[in-house]
C-alpha cells in the first residue's frame, strides 16, 4: 500500500509498505485522514465564512480591513479573484513561486515610480508556503525518471537533450493554457525536493470588465490603446516588463478611477525586472508567447510580449 498526499507544489507519498506485516501503520494512516482537520484538508481557513463570506487584510498604511467576497470573477490553476465593494475592487488569492518579485512589491514599486494604466495596491497578506506546510516532513533528493515523463514533454534518449525538455506540436484544442517551465522534481540537478509556492491575497483597484466584453468598437480599440500605454510606462518608469500580456489581463475600466485610461494592464504575476537577472524559464500565456520561446531560439526583449 502506498499513500499520497497532494498540494500545490505536487504530491507525495508515505511509501510503500505492507498492511499485512504493518498494520499499525496502516491504522495510523486511516485514522489520521477520518481526523484532518480543515486546513489539512487544504480547506483556506483564513477566510471567515459568516453571513457573507470575509477576509481580513492588512491595508498599505498598515491597518487591518475586512473585505467582502462578493462574487467569484475567474479562477484558474495558481489564482481565484473574487470582486468586493460593488466591484469597485478586485480581491486575489495567488500561489506563486519563491524567489521572484510578489506581484504586491510590483505595485508598490510601480506607483511609486508613477506608472499609469496598472491597478493600484489597496492591502495585502501573504498567508502561507508550501514549505511552512511541509516544515515536518523529510524529503529525499529528486531523480529524474524519464520513463513516467509527461506525454506533453518529449525526451532524448542520449546526450545532453536528456536534460532539454520540448513541447511537441499540438493543436489548439489541446494547448494548456500556461507553461511555467518542466516539473519539479524531474531534473537530476534539482537541489530541492520541490519547489517552494507562497500563498499570498491582495485587493487592487480599479477593477473592470473583461476586454472581450466591450460594447463598441470604438470602447475596444481604446482600451486597447491605453493598455500599450500601460505596457509602456510600466517598462519606462518602473523597468518592469510584463511577459505575459493577453486578452485576460486587459481589462476595461472608468476613466476616473484609473487616472484618465479606459483599459488597464492587470496581473503582475510573471514580470520581469530589468535590473535582475533574466530566466530562462518560458513564462506566459501559450496561445500568445512567440514561436522563438516554444522552439527554445536565441532571442530579444522583442519576443517577450
Amino acid at each position: 500500500m502506498e499513500l499520497f498526499v497532494f498540494d500545490r507544489a505536487g504530491a507525495y507519498s508515505s511509501g510503500k509498505f505492507s498492511i499485512h506485516d504493518e498494520p499499525d501503520k496502516f491504522a495510523r494512516a486511516i485514522v489520521g485522514y477520518l481526523t484532518m482537520t480543515h486546513e489539512d484538508m487544504g480547506i483556506d481557513t483564513f477566510i471567515k465564512r459568516l453571513s457573507e463570506d470575509v477576509i481580513s487584510l492588512c491595508d498599505t498604511a498598515g491597518k487591518e480591513t475586512k473585505f467582502t467576497l462578493e462574487q467569484l470573477l475567474s479562477t484558474s490553476r495558481r489564482t481565484t479573484c473574487f470582486s468586493t465593494e460593488n466591484y469597485a475592487k478586485a480581491v486575489k488569492f495567488s500561489w506563486t513561486s519563491e524567489g521572484g518579485a510578489q506581484e504586491a512589491d510590483l505595485l508598490i514599486l510601480a506607483e511609486e515610480r508613477g506608472v499609469k494604466g496598472v491597478p493600484r495596491l489597496v492591502a495585502y497578506n501573504r498567508k502561507t508556503s508550501i514549505a511552512e506546510l511541509r516544515q515536518d516532513l523529510e524529503f529525499p533528493r529528486p531523480k529524474l525518471n524519464k520513463r513516467k515523463l509527461p506525454a506533453l514533454l518529449s525526451d532524448s534518449d542520449s546526450g545532453d537533450d536528456c536534460h532539454r525538455y520540448k513541447w511537441r506540436r499540438c493543436s489548439d484544442w489541446e494547448m494548456p493554457g500556461e507553461y511555467d517551465g518542466p516539473p519539479p522534481g524531474l531534473t537530476e540537478s534539482s537541489e530541492k525536493p520541490f519547489i517552494n509556492k507562497i500563498y499570498n491575497c491582495l485587493v487592487v483597484a480599479p477593477y473592470g470588465r473583461p476586454i472581450s466584453n466591450f460594447e463598441s468598437a470604438m470602447e475596444l480599440l481604446e482600451s486597447m490603446r491605453d493598455a500599450i500605454r500601460a505596457h509602456e510606462s510600466l517598462y519606462v518608469k518602473a523597468g518592469i516588463l510584463h511577459r505575459d500580456v493577453s486578452p485576460s489581463n486587459i481589462l476595461i475600466t472608468k476613466p476616473d478611477l484609473a487616472d484618465g485610461y479606459k483599459g488597464i494592464l492587470i496581473d503582475l504575476d510573471h514580470t520581469h525586472r530589468c535590473d535582475a537577472k533574466m530566466t530562462e524559464k518560458h513564462i506566459g500565456t501559450l496561445p500568445f508567447m512567440a514561436v522563438g520561446l516554444l522552439l527554445e531560439k536565441d532571442h530579444t526583449y522583442r519576443l517577450s510580449p
